[in-house]
């Protein structure tokens, strides 16, 4: 390959860029390794532009950030325009069973642009272990 993408963000879920530089140590040395770690809605579209241009499209990266950007906007006008007055929804996003772990990060981010409210995790904010299912019932 001439471009391989990791995370950071988690060693459970994912290949760190340790696993695979010792998987890839026997391969020439041509690949380029592009590790994200995206916390925020903004490093995520940060990512888009960063992988865009190591794969040498950038301003197709640029065009799809923009694009991202307006969708993420008029999504947020809609879902006020139906909410009007009305409470905003809660919203629960599980994001792993064993140990059960609600989600922080970007997508609460999300979750606040469709309208929502995060019962676990907030935006910027690590994933959180719940004890019981229950708890999402508590929020």
């Amino acid at each position: 390959p001439t471009v391989i993408i990791t995370q950071e963000q988690c060693r459970i879920c994912a290949v760190t860029p340790d696993d695979l530089n010792q998987a890839c140590q026997n391969l020439p040395p041509t690949a380029k390794l592009i590790t994200i770690m995206p916390v925020s809605l903004d490093d995520v579209l940060g990512d888009v532009i960063t992988i865009s241009n190591a794969l040498g499209v950038h301003e197709r990266g640029e065009r799809l950030v923009k694009h991202i950007k307006r969708q993420l906007a008029d999504l947020n006008t809609t879902a006020l325009s139906v909410l009007g007055n009305n409470p905003k929804p809660k919203v629960a996003h599980v994001e792993w069973l064993a140990p059960l772990m609600g989600s922080g990060y970007w997508i609460a981010e999300c979750v606040a642009f469709a309208g929502g409210e995060m019962v676990h995790g907030y935006p910027g904010g690590h994933s959180q272990t719940l004890e019981k299912i229950e708890l999402l019932s508590n929020a």
